[in-house]
C-alpha cells in the first residue's frame, strides 16, 4: 500500500494513526463489554458495574437502539438511573438477546483486523510490527 507523494516519514506517520484508530475503538468497546460482562475476580469490578452506574457506553446506546416494549423501558430506566438493582441483570440479558453484545465483539475482531493489515506496510520496520501485532492482541483481547 503506496500513499501517493508521501514521504516514507508521513506514510509510517500515517499508518500508524490509522493503527491507534483502530485499536482506541477496539480498547473502548472491550471496556464496555468488561464492564457488563467481565469477570469480576480479573476485573476487580462488581459483575454488571457500568450497568449499575447507568454509564453512557456504545452498548448501552445500541440496546436503545435494539429494544423494544417493557425491554426498551427498562433500557431507558438504566441510562436515567432509576433502576433497581435485579433490572441490572435483566438488561445485561436484554443486551445479549438483542445481539448487542456479539455485535460489539464483531466490531472489536474487525478494528483488530484493521490495525492488522495497517501494519503490512512494508517499510515498517518487522520488530516494530511483531511489537504492535502484540500490543494489538493485548488491546482487543485483555480480560481486565
Amino acid at each position: 500500500r503506496q500513499l501517493l507523494g508521501a514521504s516514507r516519514h508521513d506514510q509510517h506517520a500515517i499508518t500508524g494513526v490509522e493503527v491507534c484508530a483502530h485499536l482506541g475503538e477496539a480498547f473502548a468497546l472491550r471496556d464496555d463489554l468488561l464492564g457488563v460482562w467481565g469477570d469480576p475476580e480479573l476485573t476487580g469490578k462488581p459483575a454488571h458495574d457500568d450497568l449499575r452506574a447507568g454509564k453512557a457506553t456504545v452498548l448501552l446506546a445500541w440496546a436503545e437502539q435494539e429494544a423494544t416494549g417493557r425491554a426498551a423501558d427498562l433500557v431507558a430506566r438504566i441510562r436515567n438511573q432509576q433502576h433497581e438493582d435485579g433490572d441490572v441483570e435483566e438488561a445485561a440479558q436484554i443486551m445479549e438477546s438483542t445481539g448487542v453484545r456479539e455485535r460489539a465483539e464483531e466490531q472489536v475482531r474487525r478494528s483488530h483486523a484493521s490495525a492488522l493489515a495497517a501494519l503490512e506496510e512494508p517499510a515498517l520496520h518487522p520488530a516494530g510490527v511483531a511489537g504492535l501485532r502484540q500490543v494489538a492482541d493485548s488491546v482487543c483481547w485483555r480480560t481486565r
